[in-house]
């Protein structure tokens, strides 16, 4: 039965997702992407997600929230401000590229077809990333 696999993904709230993403400062990100990963690639072998994505996601986040210090210190040093900006930029093209490759593996694991209740969307996994992930299994599991 299509979907079925949805099982093996667990039920989080998103509003507490988005409280660990504050309080946390957003390094809850790539635990959670990383616990999703592992499930994915436990049902999908064939296919694994790297698992490089989590200690290189740890190190520009750290490497971004860093930035704070210099930044205040240097009186917003051209330079330094620079440097923040890219490291921002690629902290977030990762989480967005790990997020999409987990998005498109969890229509190969639910065999999901376009403009079905299994279906991801584009757009809402583009601005949502891991809360409309985890929206959708938390919706998932309990239609089935």
């Amino acid at each position: 039965m299509k979907g079925e696999n949805i099982d093996h993904f667990p039920v989080q709230s998103v509003w507490g997702m988005i409280g660990l993403s504050l309080v946390t400062l957003t390094f809850y990100f790539p635990f959670w992407l990383r616990k999703t990963s592992r499930v994915v690639n436990a049902l999908l072998p064939s296919n694994p997600i790297g698992t490089w994505f989590f200690p290189a996601s740890i190190i520009l986040t750290a490497l971004n929230f860093g930035m704070i210090i210099p930044e205040i210190l240097t009186d917003d040093n051209p330079t330094l401000m620079a440097i923040s900006k890219l490291l921002n930029r690629l902290d977030t093209v990762l989480v967005l590229v790990w997020v999409f490759k987990i998005r498109n593996r969890m229509h190969v694991i639910l065999e999901a077809e376009k403009k079905t209740p299994l279906w991801f969307n584009a757009f809402w996994t583009f601005f949502f990333q891991v809360f409309y992930i985890q929206f959708r299994i938390n919706t998932l599991k309990t239609a089935v």
